[in-house]
């Protein structure tokens, strides 16, 4: 059992409602430098270094391994060419209305961030595979 946890009815209800909110074609978006305060800070002072979409969000189901009820971002594309060289350090997710709804963290992929890529030292050119989920810790049954 996991302490402080929802039920997964409460849990799944839960992503709904949050992958509703982000919405369908939510700006996806990988940058180097200082993580930003929150969603809604400005970003300039950052470098761009990946720009993709999230078309959608799957149906939030129960991990056994995160003991938590996960929702996996869809994204438009399989792969996306990175912008420019640099080290990613977080991800940010807009609504498609460009509002900053969410800043993740990006480790390589095995590496246990919110975002997860092959190599988090981006090269110009070289296409990079995101995979992204928001999971909310919930009970086994």
């Amino acid at each position: 059992m996991t302490t402080n946890a929802f039920s997964q009815a409460v849990a799944g209800a839960s992503l709904a409602a949050i992958t509703a909110a982000i919405g369908a074609n939510a700006q996806f978006d990988i940058y180097g430098g200082t993580v930003p305060a929150d969603s809604g800070a400005s970003t300039a002072a950052n470098t761009l270094l990946m720009s993709g979409t999230i078309s959608s969000w799957g149906t939030p189901t129960y991990s056994s391994g995160l003991g938590a009820m996960v929702s996996d971002a869809v994204f438009s594309a399989s792969s996306y060419g990175t912008i420019a060289s640099g080290t990613a350090t977080f991800a940010k997710t807009s609504t498609s209305g460009s509002v900053g709804v969410r800043l993740s963290t990006v480790t390589a992929t095995g590496g246990g961030g919110e975002v997860q890529v092959g190599n988090i030292n981006f090269q110009t050119g070289v296409n990079e595979t995101p995979v992204m989920s928001i999971s909310i810790p919930c009970d086994a049954v």
